[in-house]
Formats: C-alpha cells, sequence, structure tokens
C-alpha cells in the first residue's frame, strides 16, 4: 500500500473511531446510557467504563500513526525496496 493511501485510510478510520468514541464519552457523561443509574456510583462506575476504551483508542491511534511507513516527509526508505528477498534456486524442473 503506498503511504498516501495508508495515511488517507488511517486518517478515515481514526476519525469515525474518535467521532463515535466521543459520542459514546457524550451520552455516557449525560447519563443516556442504559446502564447509567440515577445515584452518583452508578454516574462515576459508567463514566469509568467509557474512559477506559476511550484511553486504550487513543493509546491504539498513537501506536498506529507510528507504525505507519514513510510517516516523515524526508524519509523514502520504507517504500523504495523490498522488505525481504527470497532467492530460489534449483527444485523440480
Amino acid at each position: 500500500m503506498s503511504p498516501t493511501l495508508s495515511f488517507v485510510v488511517f486518517f478515515l478510520a481514526a476519525a469515525l473511531a474518535v467521532v463515535g468514541q466521543l459520542l459514546v464519552l457524550r451520552d455516557g457523561l449525560a447519563g443516556r446510557t442504559p446502564a447509567a443509574g440515577a445515584g452518583t456510583a452508578a454516574r462515576l462506575r459508567e463514566a469509568l467504563w467509557i474512559t477506559i476504551p476511550a484511553i486504550a483508542l487513543a493509546l491504539t491511534l498513537w501506536a498506529t500513526w507510528r507504525a505507519l511507513p514513510a510517516r516523515t516527509a524526508g524519509s523514502t526508505a520504507a517504500t523504495t525496496g523490498p522488505v525481504a528477498t527470497l532467492e530460489i534456486s534449483g527444485g523440480p524442473r
């Protein structure tokens, strides 16, 4: 996959995931989720359970961004040649 295409795919997926997570956080903090109760303890518990995936999503997006090939403009080493070569010799003809 070319670096340009990988950037486009990454940013589209990241944008959709972030928007979805923000909507979940908004509804959870507003108390509009099925598990949200009327009490303070239930609201805090719900906030915890919606914050943990948000943190995990942020870490996953950060790790994915760091793993994209040729992230910097001057770096073309990741796209100029094969990662590994396999030389096959001999064998039946």
